[in-house]
């Protein structure tokens, strides 16, 4: 599978669009609200659909393999000395430049060397010439290499131009197509003053990609024999380093219930990695004299992959088991490479291990989104143990419990979708807030707000 990001808005997300469809690359996308989409094409394309000040990071980190982005953003925002190069440049749309706008009023200033000797009278007079941009390393290094060495960057994501007549700012640096923006706001570009050319071009993660048709432990298997060669460094959840970093989950709990102790820590598990790292970092703060007493660690497994549960009910005599697919897709793990880790954590902990249906992780995530939080289903998992466990008296009423979030329900739009929709199989969908579609029209949209206030004041 390869992953492609491009804009989800502003000024590339259509030409965007449209320069993929005049490849041959049309984009399908089932709803506006949906951001993935499918490339009918090329069958192993996933779209997806990101802030243009956010796709460099994400093909930087992985997260996606090729991304549309401006060269202005992608220089801007790209990592030192990164795996991630411009594949294509000059596609042909999105082209702008990065100038430098001051004041039309400045008659004195029509230059670079005019701004350098500005910046100069502003320090003799005990101040610095004050610069508001979205692109503070790119102008930096620009006024830096032409001589402008007196100057402090305002950062802004607003409306630059009228920085200022608002007088946060004394000039600006800022994108511009035709410079008519700049014009009307009484700015004026400044010969030399041109930071970049930009124009939208594609990039890629240097990273060699490889995509094995197997599940995550059969991958597992093959990193396992991989990294016993010379040359290759298992970063997964079996590094030592990175298990000693999320130890620090641990401490930071603590710290914020004031250096109290939670009488119960609830853990979504999949690779097992996480539980032993929490577990080590309660220990060593006990060891330290820094807390006086455990808490009982609980793990959720999703029933879909539960070798850790079925471990549990046989007195922790552990047997992997073939993973069934699961929403809580990054714990559909059948056999956990740090188990053994895991269970004598449990074991010093008070352990227990329970299960979640797809239909009680489903349930316990929406439930918990009613209170303004916006889970993942593996912390849904974790939630329906919650619930489960309460019910059946094994945590107390008065416990005060708390429950590890692995990630935002932003990362899993489809499966949000899915519950409300009533689309998921097998999930009643009991707290399902059916989205009500409604035309272009403000009648309707008021008439609709008004039944849904008048239905509300009228309930018991």
């Amino acid at each position: 599978m390869l992953r492609l990001a491009v804009p989800s808005d502003g000024a590339l997300h259509e030409p965007a669009l449209d320069f993929l469809s005049a490849c041959g690359l049309g984009v399908r996308r089932s709803s506006l609200r949906r951001y993935t989409a499918e490339v009918p094409a090329l069958p192993g394309v996933v779209v997806h659909f990101q802030r243009g000040s956010d796709i460099g990071l994400k093909v930087d980190d992985g997260s996606a393999d090729m991304g549309l982005i401006g060269r202005d953003r992608f220089l801007e925002t790209r990592r030192e000395n990164g795996d991630t190069i411009v594949v294509a440049d000059n596609l042909g749309f999105g082209q702008s430049d990065l100038v430098i706008g001051v004041p039309d009023g400045w008659l004195d200033v029509s230059s670079m060397a005019d701004l350098a000797e500005l910046s100069m009278e502003f320090r003799e007079r005990g101040k610095d010439l004050r610069i508001a941009t979205k692109y503070p390393r790119l102008v930096e290094t620009f006024l830096l290499s032409r001589g402008v060495s007196f100057f402090s960057l305002v950062e802004s994501s607003g409306t630059l131009e009228a920085a200022p007549v608002m007088g946060y700012a004394d000039i600006i640096a800022d994108i511009s197509s035709t410079g008519t923006t700049l014009r009307e706001n009484r700015l004026k570009t400044i010969d030399g003053g041109s930071v970049i050319s930009s124009e939208a071009c594609l990039i890629a993660n240097g990273a060699l990609v490889l995509a094995l048709d197997t599940d995550f432990d059969g991958c597992m298997a093959i990193v396992q024999r991989l990294s016993q060669d010379e040359g290759i460094y298992l970063a997964n959840s079996m590094n030592s380093l990175r298990l000693e970093g999320q130890k620090t989950v641990a401490i930071e709990i603590v710290q914020q219930l004031d250096w109290t102790i939670p009488d119960v820590v609830i853990i979504p598990g999949g690779n097992l990695g996480n539980v032993s790292a929490l577990g080590a970092g309660f220990d060593m703060m006990g060891d330290l004299g820094l807390i006086n007493r455990q808490p009982q660690i609980v793990v959720a497994q999703a029933e879909a992959a539960n070798p850790l549960y079925l471990a549990y009910q046989r007195n922790w005599e552990f047997e992997p088991v073939g993973a069934k697919p699961t929403q809580a897709s990054a714990i559909q793990i059948g056999n956990p490479v740090s188990v053994r880790k895991a269970i004598r954590t449990l074991r010093r902990h008070r352990g227990i291990v329970e299960q979640a249906s797809e239909a009680e992780l489903a349930e316990a995530s929406a439930r918990a989104d009613r209170t303004g939080m916006y889970n993942c289903p593996h912390t849904g998992v974790a939630l329906a143990a919650l619930i489960k466990l309460r019910e059946r008296g094994q945590i107390d009423a008065g416990a005060r419990v708390v429950v590890i979030s692995t990630a935002s329900g932003l990362k899993f739009t489809d499966f949000k979708l899915g519950y409300h929709e009533r689309r998921l199989p097998d999930v009643p969908a009991a707290h399902a807030n059916v989205p009500v579609e409604l035309p272009d029209d403000y009648d309707a949209v008021r008439r609709a707000i008004d039944e849904h206030s008048a239905g509300q004041q009228s309930a018991p």
